[in-house]
Formats: C-alpha cells, structure tokens, sequence
C-alpha cells in the first residue's frame, strides 16, 4: 500500500487512461455485476487517480463473493497496472470491470 498521496506518474496515466475513455477508446465499467452502489467502480479509480486521489475498494459481501467481505478502503493504483491498461488501449478497444 502507499502513502495517502500517490505517485504524480500514476496520476498522469491515469489522466492518459481518461483521456482514452473521453475518445472512445476505453471502455470503463461504473457499475458492479452484483448491482451494489459504491465509489469502486473502474471510472471512478482512474478519474479519482487522474485527480491526485487514490482508488476505492469496495466494502460489501456478497453471495458471488467467495472470499469474503471486500476490505473497503483505497490504495493507490500502481504504475505497472496503469502502463500494462495504457499498452492494451494502444493495441485496441479495452473495456475495464471494476479493478478493486
């Protein structure tokens, strides 16, 4: 986990991931399959990164759930994830479910 401020590289490919979004490229998921309501949707992680903030976790059970309750909170999205999102979109249309 980092800090409460995440790096300023994750925050610009996270700006670089909504900017793909913006154009079409990307799709980002802001539901969950299972239909609860929280801030961990995949648009919201990378607007909250692009805006300097770190990415929810959800925090619910569920009866897909089979591990568990998620853990809630947030974490910083790390620059391997967003690089590995940025090549994918280079190389085509992406649609992303919720990350956390």
């Amino acid at each position: 986990m980092c800090a409460s401020a995440c790096p300023t590289s994750a925050k610009d490919k996270a700006c670089t991931l909504l900017q793909k979004y913006n154009s079409g490229d990307l799709g980002l998921a802001m539901s969950h399959p299972s239909g609860k309501q929280d801030n961990a949707y995949a648009y919201n992680n990378i607007r909250d990164m692009c805006k300097g903030l770190r990415a929810s976790r959800s925090n619910y059970s569920c009866s897909e759930c089979k591990t568990g309750p998620a853990p809630g909170g947030s974490v910083c999205l790390t620059d391997k994830l967003l690089t590995y999102l940025i090549t994918l979109v280079s190389k085509g249309k992406v649609y992303v479910s919720p990350i956390l």
